[in-house]
């Protein structure tokens, strides 16, 4: 009864134990919120219901043992598993395990749980001794565990087992050396007399670090540690950077394969770390004009693979591709290696179509083949050119049935394909015949049924030709290839033309006959010795002078002369024509290059009347042609040197024979060639008009001696030797200038010329000597060496004075014998080279520009500079009027090149080799 009632009581007092147990720990609670739990105004801020751990741990005083908690902190009320261990030599005293707070100190009954009250707890015990007289000191157990041993005759054996991350430093006993510790074991004898101590010192184990980044590159500004110990604080790993890619942590083989960004406290054991990677996913968001996506699932990528992009379509464009930017370069997929978000416009490039034009043989701007867009504006189709044809319009077929619209409508699209008409029209151009009407021909029939027949008169029709070279004859099955002028071709009737030549002989080759058509061609020159030609008449009694045929152009006339006066003209020249509206004109070609077409001859006459009648021949006659000659001698002087003065070195070279006109020009020369006779008649020797005219010609001017050169040359049908104004025809260069005129002073002289000339000043003075022919003693073959001395020209024996006096009169018109007059020609004797009157009668003209020379006279007159140059030439031989001084062979005078008077002419001179 009595053990009953001691096993309720024992109940009650457990039941009584767990209740209070209980209520304490919801005091503890409570009093944890209202200590721990801040106040907060409940009306704004919601309340605090997380519950907060508290911390275990273990008394850093525990010496001769140790103990272990299951985790490091708990929650109120959360059980806590505890392990006590003893060290070697060492047992916890029973009932010393407990934990204290801030407030109480608890023993813990069961040694192995207990319920975690509401507040950090410290956990702490005590140990004492197996072995009487040996102590372990607390340190020994810092980081790791000491075991004793008692072996034979007080042999103590001590074995230490080291912490992780640790290695045993020291061993220290009373009374022994410090063992530096090589192995966890270490022996020492025990001394009988005296306790022993026992200190372990422990050393942390150095640890490596090694990264390896996997292609990534460190971040800057990180220190990089390179190892630890395990009494270090935990270590951030550093951090790395890969493009392309998230850094997820390092890779820790040794540790399970485990991935971290930290190296955590109490980490023990080398590291070996390899960066892990994550590829970033990147978006891609296109921008395509509406054009519907969302069954395309692609719209992200990574760095790692090429990653291929849509394909649209839309009318009228080829899709180009997919840029970064609305005028970037497109592409079709993002290559690897890409990052970073895209944004994609969808490029168009407009479809070519193309626009064939089927020209038929025409040609247009734009080609045969031309292109356009669905963006292209309007275009307009060009119009084609074709020659000889006309366009008639775009057509939709080959066989031009459907007419096409001529403007392709902007939004267009498709290639497009065209057709050109065309039209043409047949023009005949009858060549002077009659007119015939143009014929429009279809292009589905080219073939004229009919030909026109044109008629002319003077003329044979030869038929229409595509040429006018009359190469390709066109019949009725000819085919035509566009508009064409088919061009008239035309036989003219030939005529024969018949020279009288009253003596002369013809050249070789000349024209003998002629026709409407002849084009403008000169008639032959023929020659007659000792004779100057004056030129072809169309009448025996030399009244109508013919000086070419000229071309009759398209239209023709009976008349092939007819003539009126040129009221202008002050040498009462008279040209033909048979229009009476022409300007009044002497020269030929002038006449034949003007367009009139009646225009079909010309002669010029030397009459004083002031009209005449219309004369006229007709064109259907052959005609007869009579030559008209005027008595003009000359005489070779061989080429040659000679002395112009008692100097050596004045020797003169003549290279050229010379053609020499025998005697002055006279004024019957000068009238046929010139059609006028300017001389002066007061101061002149005749007993009638043949003396007369006789005479050497004078007041002549040194550009008209130029003109009558030209036209000598021109009759006798040699080459001019002057130009003027870029011409050799005298008509060309104009009215004769009466003051200063650059054009006519800028003269040249066609040195390679054949024609008839003024001969230079020592041309002159080779000839006035004889040349080679002198009869000079010191006159040797080819060189006269002292024909400068000569008093006049003729057989001068120049060492007798007296002699020469009287010989002088023979052979020189001049004061002492003139009666102040000129005389007919040649009426005196000629020098040794058949020349009449090189001294006296008239003063020569030479061409060259007037210079003082070293051996001329000197001369008191300060003005002689005023007659030097261009505009002064030299005169040569003297006149009637001169004395004896200036008739002789040295002798020279300066005139104005205007100048006129009644005491200078001229003589001409040719180079014939």
């Amino acid at each position: 009864m009595v053990k009953k009632k001691q096993r309720i009581t024992i109940v009650v007092i457990i039941l009584v134990l767990l209740i209070l147990f209980a209520a304490a720990g919801v005091f503890y609670y409570y009093s944890y919120l209202r200590t721990s739990v801040p106040e907060y105004d409940y009306i704004s801020m919601p309340i605090q219901t997380e519950p907060v751990p508290h911390t275990i741990a273990i008394d850093p005083e525990l010496t001769g043992g140790k103990i272990v908690a299951d985790k490091k902190e708990a929650l109120f009320g959360e059980p806590v598993l505890l392990s006590a261990e003893a060290f070697y030599g060492k047992e916890m005293i029973p009932g010393s395990l407990h934990y204290t707070t801030e407030e109480e100190r608890r023993t813990i009954i069961e040694t192995d749980t207990f319920i975690m009250p509401s507040a950090d707890i410290t956990v702490s015990a005590e140990f004492e001794n197996v072995l009487d007289g040996i102590f372990i000191t607390r340190e020994s157990f810092l980081h790791g565990r000491v075991y004793l041993a008692k072996l034979k005759n007080e042999t103590i054996r001590i074995t230490m087992r080291a912490d992780k991350g640790y290695d045993v430093n020291t061993v220290e006993v009373t009374d022994e050396p410090v063992y530096k510790a090589t192995n966890i074991r270490y022996t020492f004898t025990k001394r009988k007399d005296i306790d022993a101590t026992i200190n372990v010192t422990w050393n942390p184990i150095v640890y490596s670090i090694n990264f390896n980044t996997n292609g990534g590159n460190f971040s800057y500004n990180q220190t990089i540690p390179e190892s630890y110990t395990v009494e270090d604080q935990a270590i951030q790993l550093p951090l790395v950077e890969k493009n392309g890619y998230e850094f997820t942590g390092w890779y820790d083989k040794n540790a399970g394969g485990a991935i971290t960004k930290q190296l955590k406290t109490e980490t023990a054991g080398n590291k070996n770390y390899v960066a892990q990677w994550q590829p970033v996913v990147y978006s891609i968001t296109y921008v395509n004009e509406g054009i519907n996506l969302s069954y395309y699932k692609q719209n992200s990528y990574t760095i790692e693979k090429e990653t291929p992009l849509p394909e649209l379509t839309k009318a009228g464009y080829e899709f180009t591709g997919w840029a970064e930017t609305p005028s970037g370069k497109p592409f079709f997929s993002i290559e690897r290696g890409n990052t970073g978000n895209k944004t994609l416009y969808a490029t168009w490039q407009p479809v070519k179509y193309p626009i064939i034009l089927h020209m038929d043989g025409g040609t247009a701007e734009t080609g045969d083949v031309f292109t356009y867009t669905k963006e292209s504006p309007n275009i307009r189709l060009p119009v084609p050119t074709r020659t000889g044809w006309k366009f008639a319009g775009w057509y939709n077929d080959k066989n031009l049935y459907t007419k096409a619209d001529t403007v392709i409508p902007s939004g267009s699209m498709g290639p497009k394909e065209y057709y050109a008409k065309w039209s043409c029209t047949i023009s005949f151009d009858s060549k002077g015949g009659t007119d015939c009407s143009p014929v429009v021909l279809s292009s589905s029939n080219l073939k004229i049924r009919e030909l026109p027949v044109s008629e002319r008169e003077y003329y044979v029709f030869d038929g229409w030709y595509l040429d006018s070279k009359y190469t390709q004859k066109f019949t009725t099955q000819s085919v035509i290839s566009g508009d064409s002028t088919l061009i008239a071709k035309w036989n003219p009737i030939p005529f024969n033309i018949t020279y009288n030549t009253n003596g002369g002989n013809l050249p070789s080759g000349y024209m003998k006959e002629y026709t409407v058509e002849t084009k403008q061609s000169s008639l032959p020159v023929p020659k007659k010795e000792s004779w100057a030609f004056g030129g072809w008449y169309a009448d025996p009694s030399f009244k109508i002078p013919v000086l070419s045929i000229i071309k009759a152009n398209t239209k023709p006339s009976k008349n092939l002369f007819s003539r009126w006066q040129e009221l202008s003209s002050p040498s009462n020249t008279t040209v033909i024509t048979q229009n009476k509206n022409l300007d009044p004109i002497t020269d030929l070609n002038k006449l034949s290059s003007r367009t009139d077409s009646s225009i079909t001859g010309m002669y010029t006459i030397n009459e004083t009347q002031s009209s005449q009648p219309e004369i006229k021949i007709e064109i259907n006659n052959d005609i007869t042609l009579y030559a008209k000659w005027f008595k003009f001698d000359t005489k070779v002087v061989r080429a040659g040197k000679y002395q112009r003065t008692e100097l050596p070195e004045s020797l003169t070279e003549i290279p050229n024979d010379l053609e020499v006109s025998a005697t002055e020009i006279t004024r019957s020369t000068y009238l046929t060639v010139m059609g006028n006779d300017p001389s002066d008649n007061s101061y002149i020797t005749a007993s009638d008009e043949t003396e007369k005219l006789n005479n050497p010609v004078q007041m002549v001017s040194w550009f008209e001696a130029l003109i009558f050169c030209n036209r000598l040359s021109m009759l006798n049908g040699y080459r001019p030797a002057y130009y003027i104004k870029g011409s050799s025809d005298p008509d060309d260069w104009g009215k004769v200038p009466n003051d200063n005129d650059l054009d006519w002073i800028a003269v040249e002289w066609d040195r390679t010329a054949n024609g008839y000339r003024l001969p230079t000043e020592e041309e002159w003075m080779w000839c006035a000597i004889g040349g080679t022919s002198s009869a000079a003693k010191t006159n040797i073959t080819g060189v006269n060496l002292n024909g400068y001395e000569k008093a006049f020209a003729g057989h001068d024996t120049a060492d007798n004075k007296k002699e020469n006096a009287k010989l002088v009169k023979q052979y020189a018109w001049y004061s002492s014998n003139s009666k102040t007059r000129t005389h007919p020609v040649a009426t005196a004797l000629p020098n040794e080279a058949g020349l009449y009157d090189m001294s006296g009668n008239v003063w020569e003209w030479c061409w060259d520009e007037y210079q003082e020379l070293e051996e001329d006279p000197k001369k008191t007159n300060t003005r002689s500079e005023d007659l030097t140059g261009e505009n002064f030439r030299v005169v040569r031989g003297g006149s009637w009027y001169s004395f004896p001084s200036l008739i002789t062979v040295r002798a020279r005078l300066s005139l104005n090149i205007y100048g006129r008077n009644n005491l200078t002419g001229f003589r001409v001179v040719r180079s014939i080799n």
